[in-house]
């Protein structure tokens, strides 16, 4: 089964579009206060497979019972999924921001490293999340 299909399989997706829309432009307004132009791509990746982890933890949140957030800083929303990636974006976009104004001003090859490195860890969540998502009990 492909990813879209588990995704509508799901059903009840406004609510999950929504969400997903205020990642990402939450992701973007992190972007758009960057200090250096060479981090515009690695920022960019990070918005969206942060996004598409946020979207795919929503929706196991939302649908498998049982399921909990392993973050443990996140435990406080375990039975409100949406407070759950609403406070998970806002400290994402935090560490952008905290990358962008800390890291990158002396160290803007490191602060790239960085974002590409948890660019790849998210997708690995990301893909991890679909195998959950396709193998849950119907």
């Amino acid at each position: 089964m492909g990813h879209l299909e588990v995704w509508r399989g799901a059903g009840g997706g406004r609510g999950a579009t929504l969400l997903v829309v205020l990642v990402l432009l939450s992701g973007s307004m992190a972007a758009a206060q960057m200090p250096a132009p060479s981090l515009k791509v690695p920022t960019t990746l990070f918005a969206v497979a942060a996004s598409a982890d946020w979207a795919t933890t929503h929706r196991i949140l939302s649908t498998v019972p049982g399921a909990r957030e392993a973050n443990p800083m996140l435990g406080i929303t375990h039975s409100h999924p949406t407070r759950t990636v609403l406070l998970g974006a806002a400290l994402d976009v935090a560490g952008v921001w905290a990358t962008h104004r800390f890291v990158a001003k002396k160290h803007p090859k490191w602060a790239r490293v960085g974002l590409y490195a948890a660019t790849a860890f998210r997708l690995a969540l990301v893909a991890r999340n679909m195998r959950m998502l396709a193998t849950r009990p119907r």
